[in-house]
């Protein structure tokens, strides 16, 4: 088959699968894992597809609305820093990932690994995982913000608290490391982030350089409390001065 038809079938693929993995296809179109290697990376340069450890999936694939432009602000810093966290990511960890536009890159580049269990209140991370025969996925119950596609609430907490998590990955409004405090905007999201954060045997938060030096709305944890803050290049150094050296993450940089 000619390059053009296996990029062609790549890409139909995705609409059905959100997620391939390149052995799967390797095996489908009867080629080696090294052509579909390359064959990723073309769409990939190409901006058709998203190359992720062990497959590639679309490029975007948030519903249609507000959150569809907050997951293209900092898109390549997003990516850097889902990339960057999934590598500290241990087998068979049992994680919960919320509702950040920064988490749903981060579900695309674990949406090929296998003995990963998931909680979470996202739609849009639910959906990515859903497909993923690898991943045991949870979702929690609900009415959803629409401005986030996510579940929050007294039925989502209650739920959440029967299970035992050993990282809880977080996405944040503001980050001031100087006075010890990460913040999200909305109440409710806050609330939930801080009864999860008591369940969890370690925090992550993930966070592009922008949301640095700020002072947010609602406080849900303290920065010297997070197992890790992943972040990218772009983060100042009087910001780096701030942190943990075991903790802060640099993707990229």
């Amino acid at each position: 088959m000619k390059q053009s038809r296996r990029h062609d079938y790549i890409l139909n693929l995705l609409q059905e699968r959100q997620f391939c993995a390149i052995a799967q296809l390797a095996t489908e179109l009867d080629v080696s894992d090294e052509t579909i290697r390359r064959d990723i990376k073309k769409l990939d340069k190409a901006g058709k597809a998203r190359r992720v450890h062990g497959g590639v999936t679309l490029v975007a694939s948030a519903t249609e609305g507000p959150f569809v432009s907050r997951m293209e602000e900092g898109a390549d810093a997003k990516r850097r820093i889902a990339h960057a966290f999934a590598s500290k990511v241990p087998a068979e960890a049992r994680l919960f990932i919320d509702g950040g536009t920064t988490n749903c890159y981060l579900a695309r580049e674990l949406a090929g690994a296998k003995g990963l269990t998931v909680l979470t209140n996202s739609l849009e991370v639910a959906r990515i995982l859903a497909s993923q025969p690898g991943i045991r996925l949870i979702m929690a119950p609900g009415e959803v913000d629409h401005d986030d596609n996510a579940v929050y609430g007294s039925e989502a907490i209650a739920f959440i608290r029967n299970f035992q998590l050993d990282i809880a990955i977080f996405t944040a409004a503001a980050v001031d490391l100087a006075g010890d405090a990460v913040y999200d905007i909305k109440p409710q999201e806050a609330h939930l982030k801080r009864e999860i954060a008591n369940l969890a045997g370690r925090v992550a938060v993930l966070a592009d350089a922008r949301k640095f030096g700020k002072s947010g709305f609602v406080r849900f944890c303290q920065a010297s409390d997070a197992w890790a803050i992943v972040t990218d290049a772009s983060l100042p150094k009087e910001q780096r001065a701030f942190a943990k050296k075991e903790t802060l993450m640099i993707a990229g940089g």
